[in-house]
């Protein structure tokens, strides 16, 4: 049957049309979506999918990985994955999955691995993400023996990190992503065990407030000394909300600003036991209840082993100032693990 003129002008308006729509679509699968990429990137470590919803969103993949700086084991590389999108307002995020030797064996709670323990980030059993990076300590079976970084320490402790450049995605999903990383790491240099468990929930930051008197990172009967109240008024602290896995406060003289002193405590089986090795058997002193040193301590807080931990920084003061401000770290430190105790409801750990 042959078709009318209004049929054959339908017809040739048409069909471009349904054309254009093939090509149009047929560029955002390609360009926009991964369904022509890697199943498996960073050579089968972990899913498109993972990857895709740490980034925020679809986009094609493109991977490669390469040995880190610091060995050339398989466990030890660099992943850079982008995430490319072409639609409007779509950045193309970029993704570094990096297995490494620490700078420390007191990690992540040591002054040179500050950065990993910054109060914004959120807490699990095993590791700390935010929405943008993030870190898990592999099992004790994957430690290295000797490093080229720190040659001399019978234990490196070797973790898992992520960043995540020019985006962010949802800090679980972080998570998720990164865990799953750190166990194919784990499974491929043959130290799986134990797994470490994907996280269902995160402990998640408190908003920066100033510090109540007499109740420092909201433990009450933590004072600071008077001569950090006179010089700089009110702190500003920022921390975890709750007392589980792990827990952070940072004091500084700024909302936000680079702490001067920085409070910790873990009940991260994975951590505590690494940072037990590292503190060592040796009593803190007398009347104390626990393990370690001035600023580092591990005691049995009501039948689970615990980490309590505080660092000062230089934060812009002279070391004369510094001298003024905190005359006694001792004091503080007392001070800070007793009122942490008391709210963990453990028996007496301090003189």
């Amino acid at each position: 049957m042959a078709l009318s003129k209004k049929q054959r002008r339908i017809r040739n308006i048409g069909l471009p049309i349904v054309v254009c729509m093939g090509i149009l679509a047929g560029l955002h699968i390609t360009f926009n979506t991964n369904t022509f990429g890697p199943d498996r990137p960073c050579n089968g470590l972990v899913s498109a999918q993972d990857m895709q919803d740490a980034a925020g969103g679809s986009g094609r993949l493109s991977s490669r990985q390469h040995p880190a700086s610091i060995g050339h084991d398989e466990n030890e590389f660099t992943c850079t994955t982008r995430v490319k999108n072409s639609l409007p307002g779509r950045n193309n995020i970029t993704i570094d999955i990096r297995a490494e030797d620490t700078a420390t064996a007191d990690f992540p709670f040591s002054i040179p691995n500050w950065g990993h323990t910054t109060p914004d980030m959120a807490y699990f059993n095993g590791g700390g993400v935010s929405d943008t990076n993030g870190w898990v300590l592999l099992p004790e079976k994957c430690w290295s023996s000797k490093s080229r970084s720190n040659p001399r320490n019978s234990a490196v402790r070797r973790v898992v990190t992520i960043n995540i450049a020019d985006g962010h995605g949802d800090s679980l999903k972080v998570a998720r992503l990164l865990t799953n990383a750190a166990n194919s790491v784990a499974e491929k240099s043959g130290c799986a065990s134990p797994e470490t468990p994907v996280p269902s929930e995160l402990q998640l930051p408190a908003k920066p407030r100033q510090a109540e008197p007499g109740a420092a990172c909201a433990l009450p009967g933590f004072k600071l000394p008077e001569t950090i109240s006179s010089e700089v008024l009110t702190p500003w602290e920022s921390r975890t909300q709750d007392f589980s896995s792990t827990w952070l406060c940072h004091l500084s003289k700024e909302n936000e600003g680079t702490p001067f002193t920085s409070f910790a405590v873990s009940q991260d089986p994975r951590l505590v036991a690494s940072l037990a090795q590292a503190v060592g058997t040796g009593k803190v002193g007398t009347g104390w209840q626990a393990r370690g040193h001035i600023g580092k301590v591990v005691a049995n807080c009501a039948g689970k082993e615990t980490f309590f931990g505080m660092n000062s920084y230089a934060a812009g003061w002279t070391n004369a100032e510094h001298e003024r401000l905190l005359p006694d770290d001792r004091a503080l430190f007392v001070s800070f693990v007793k009122a942490a105790s008391e709210k963990l409801g453990c028996a007496k750990i301090t003189p």
